[in-house]
């Protein structure tokens, strides 16, 4: 899995994925199909592994994430992106509150909610008159950017279609929040 930043505010997710692999998987196991709930682990068909993978993102950053699947002509649908927090330096539990001093969205928002156990979720958008999807993130500036590293490991729910059927994975790599000198 490699990161290519396209411009300032596109990430794009390449994932090197092991189609046969993952098919053969499908076909002569118990794997299942996955829901939106419990998907597959889609990292162990990941050419390149994305263990220790983080995305740097600086305070006052807007940033579209989106995922391609080099060298296929797969085109996952997307379903939502859950961040969660693991930064030992800041509350593991966070509330609206606490994520609204990170992330820019209000209360009602169609695409981000803050879920009972303390994560944020954000689901996709389009481009206009275009189908590609994108999640849209965007990072609070804080006055004088002193954000010493919130770290959110986030996985990112999709599904694609295999031999007629929909089956539905994650991936999941990190992020790390910082101010701008740091």
């Amino acid at each position: 899995m490699t990161q290519k930043t396209l411009t300032p505010k596109e990430v794009v997710l390449d994932l090197d994925l092991d189609f046969h692999e993952l098919k053969e998987t499908i076909q002569n196991t118990y794997i299942g199909e996955g829901s939106q709930h419990n998907p597959i682990l889609l990292d162990f068909f990941v050419k390149c592994n994305s263990k220790g993978f983080f995305f740097n993102l600086k305070c006052g950053e807007k940033v579209e994430f989106k995922i391609n699947f080099s060298g296929s002509d797969i085109q996952p649908k997307l379903h939502y992106l859950k961040f969660v927090n693991l930064s030992k330096a800041s509350k593991s539990f966070m509330t609206l509150q606490d994520w609204q001093e990170y992330i820019i969205f209000k209360k009602n928002n169609k695409y981000t909610s803050v879920a009972p156990d303390g994560g944020l979720y954000v689901t996709p958008r389009t481009y206009k008159d275009s189908t590609e999807e994108y999640f849209l993130v965007k990072s609070k500036a804080k006055p004088d950017c002193e954000v010493k590293g919130l770290y959110l490991y986030y996985t990112i729910i999709l599904s694609f279609e295999i031999d007629n059927r929909d089956y539905f994975f994650k991936i999941d790599p990190f992020i790390r929040i910082h101010s701008k000198d740091h």
